[in-house]
C-alpha cells in the first residue's frame, strides 16, 4: 500500500475548501438575484392589480356591469397576489 503524504492531504483539503467557497459565493449571488427578481415581479403584478381595479372602478362609474368571467378573473388575481406576497390567510384557502 502506498501511504499518502501529509502535504497531499493538505492540498486536497485546500482544493475542497476552494470548491466549497466558490459554491457558497455562487449560492449567495443566486439568492440576491432571486430576491431582486421577486421584487420586480411583485412590483409588476401590483401595477397590474391596480390597473384592473381602476378599470373595474371606471366601469362602475360608467354604469357598466362586468361579466361574471371578469369578476371571477379579478378574484383569482387577488388570490394569486396574496399567495405571492405570502399574505394568504389559511382560512381563505
Amino acid at each position: 500500500m502506498t501511504e499518502e503524504r501529509p502535504d497531499s492531504l493538505e492540498t486536497a483539503e485546500k482544493q475542497d475548501y476552494a470548491r466549497l467557497k466558490a459554491a457558497y459565493n455562487i449560492a449567495c449571488s443566486n439568492i440576491v438575484e432571486i430576491n431582486e427578481n421577486r421584487a420586480k415581479l411583485t412590483e409588476c403584478l401590483g401595477t397590474a392589480l391596480t390597473l384592473v381595479e381602476n378599470l373595474l372602478s371606471e366601469m362602475r362609474i360608467a354604469n357598466v356591469v362586468p361579466s361574471s368571467q371578469v369578476v371571477f378573473s379579478k378574484a383569482n388575481l387577488d388570490r394569486a397576489m396574496l399567495k405571492l406576497l405570502g399574505k394568504m390567510d389559511a382560512s381563505k384557502e
